[in-house]
């Protein structure tokens, strides 16, 4: 799970970091949380569902940076 993750994400963060540079300022906010859900096989996955409980939690990252 956490290559693909990685994978997704890595863009993302580059791209924020990238207006971090720029303009000192980003952002960062989600729509709902995910859980992570296991099954018996040890196979995990990010759900939200009726058992959920962190996915009712969205996130919110201000960055306010002053360059050196």
């Amino acid at each position: 799970m956490l290559p693909r993750a990685e994978a997704g994400l890595a863009p993302v963060i580059r791209s924020v970091a990238n207006d971090v540079i720029s303009f000192g300022k980003a952002f960062i906010f989600s729509d709902h949380g995910y859980d992570t859900f296991c099954t018996p096989q040890g196979e995990c996955y990010p759900e939200h569902g009726p058992q959920s409980i962190l996915a009712k939690i969205a996130s919110l990252i201000v960055i306010d940076w002053v360059k050196p």
